[in-house]
């Protein structure tokens, strides 16, 4: 699997793929849970009467429910929620360390 998101990748009423957290924190959160379950009971790709929120949701949906293969896109957007999750959690830990050693 490639690990970069070509034009090649972009869906042609969506765009480009979420490879952000900054992309991803502007999608409707309601509409990408839509979208997700309704890509993992196999419904087809959305087209042009869904958005772009719907269309993550559903990618992801589609993968989970084991009906199509992850994609550079989203192997992308998984390392950076993880670089995201792992920075914050050593954040607390030191903050949690300052504060034990003030007491």
């Amino acid at each position: 699997m490639s690990t970069t998101v070509t034009d090649a990748d972009a869906h042609p009423v969506h765009g480009n793929p979420v490879t952000t957290i900054a992309e991803l924190d502007t999608l409707d959160s309601d509409e990408m849970y839509e979208g997700f379950r309704d890509g993992f009971a196999g419904e087809p790709e959305p087209g042009g009467n869904r958005s772009r929120a719907y269309w993550h949701g559903w990618r992801n949906g589609a993968v989970d429910g084991g009906h199509r293969q992850k994609d550079a896109a989203q192997a992308i957007l998984a390392a950076a929620v993880y670089r995201e999750m792992t920075s914050a959690a050593r954040r607390r830990a030191h903050i949690a360390q300052q504060a034990k050693a003030e007491a």
